[in-house]
């Protein structure tokens, strides 16, 4: 019985990254991410790891851990929001251009600074919404 829990909490565990079971979640998400614009090095920048440790999680020689996990998804539901409105280019646009509701700061400049919750905030608000 405990296997068959451990099993259930392991499997409910990879759903969110939607890895389809054949472990190549980390790739994808790091292909959304660079697909709009986000370069590995910026990435490694926001989530605090180097170009060479982006590159392994991409080329799924190495899978994150921790605190970067929960910052890869960060980005992910960033991008995610803003493809509900913006195509990939206007994602790219929208990261790099400074917003007036941001005091005029970028968003990726924000987000290597660590502030996720507002840009996300921002992004939220940009596709109509409300948080």
């Amino acid at each position: 019985m405990a296997e068959s829990t451990a099993t259930a909490r392991s499997a409910s565990s990879r759903e969110p990254l939607e890895d389809g079971g054949d472990g190549n979640a980390f790739p994808r998400m790091l292909s959304t991410l660079t697909g709009v614009g986000l370069t590995q090095a910026q990435i490694g920048e926001i989530i605090g790891v180097s170009l060479r440790t982006v590159s392994g999680w991409a080329a799924g020689t190495a899978v994150p851990a921790g605190r970067r996990v929960q910052l890869l998804l960060d980005l992910r539901t960033l991008v995610e929001e803003l493809r509900g409105t913006y195509n990939e280019q206007g994602i790219r646009l929208w990261l790099n251009a400074r917003n007036r509701n941001l005091d005029r700061r970028r968003p990726l400049d924000l987000l290597l600074g660590g502030d996720y919750d507002q840009v996300l905030v921002e992004a939220v608000r940009a596709g109509g919404g409300g948080m």
